[in-house]
């Protein structure tokens, strides 16, 4: 599958309280890295060059859009991230992954080689944001 961006949305960010007050879900440390630099990193291992989304509350977006200090440009990794309030905010073919999925280099491979245009991921009978 072909796609220009990565979007991360939030998913229940209230069951994360009083962390998510302060801080988009993608910016939460899992394993000594950022939720979105587990993602990019994936990225980059597959060679993809796509820009990475957080669409987060608005006043979040306006806050961290820059101020979030990335491991992945301490280590002159190219990366693009930018925070925004809306997904209608982006251009493009997007794929789509939502915080409630574990950031497993793994279990990301296999939903990638999975996914088509069109497909939606389940978790049993439920869809992926609520696994």
């Amino acid at each position: 599958m072909q796609f220009d961006n990565v979007v991360i949305t939030e998913d229940n960010y209230r069951n994360y309280y009083p962390l998510s007050i302060s801080t988009p879900l993608s910016d939460v440390i899992i394993g000594g890295l950022r939720y979105y630099e587990h993602v990019a990193l994936w990225l980059m291992n597959l060679g993809y060059d796509a820009s990475i989304y957080v669409v987060t509350r608005d006043y979040l977006a306006r806050y961290w859009q820059g101020i979030a200090d990335s491991i992945l440009s301490k280590l002159n990794l190219r990366h693009s991230i930018r925070y925004v309030s809306s997904i209608d905010d982006i251009n493009g073919v997007n794929l789509l992954i939502h915080t409630s999925l574990v950031p497993q280099i793994d279990l990301l491979n296999r939903l990638i080689n999975d996914l088509r245009v069109g497909v939606e991921v389940k978790c049993g009978d439920r869809t992926s944001q609520h696994c």
